[in-house]
């Protein structure tokens, strides 16, 4: 068995938030082939609903011991509202986050289609960034 004990751990969960200071939040409508490791930015579609911009993550949150196992890190909670004047709107699929350098750094679908396209839709996301955690 391997492992990284939680000392490690804490420590690249906190490289990792380091790194990621600047990174970018952001909500996609479409992607041309399934998430994979291969995935690309070019891969996506990003929104463009009325009142869409993309979520700067000036700093994720510190490093904590996770309940799961291993050391995480999270984005706090982006939240993507849809404007109250009626225009564009999409059915959002999943969001990705890339670094203050444009790199793709995680990328996920929601468990179902989230339509943005009336006053109130909105799409709160907290991503978690786990090392360490045994898999299971």
């Amino acid at each position: 068995m391997t492992l990284y004990p939680n000392s490690a751990a804490l420590l690249i969960a906190g490289l990792v938030r380091t790194e990621l200071a600047g990174s970018k939040m952001k909500l996609f409508q479409a992607i041309s082939a399934p998430l994979s490791p291969s995935t690309v930015i070019g891969d996506f579609t990003e929104a463009d609903y009325e009142g869409y911009v993309e979520k700067t993550i000036a700093n994720w949150l510190n490093p904590y011991l996770d309940p799961v196992g291993g050391a995480s890190i999270q984005s706090g909670t982006q939240q993507f509202d849809y404007d109250p004047l009626p225009g564009v709107t999409n059915v959002i699929l999943g969001f990705y986050v890339t670094n203050a350098g444009g790199d793709l750094i995680i990328a996920g679908t929601f468990a179902n289609p989230i339509p943005m396209a009336a006053p109130g839709d909105s799409i709160p996301n907290n991503v978690t960034l786990n090392y360490g955690a045994p898999v299971v």
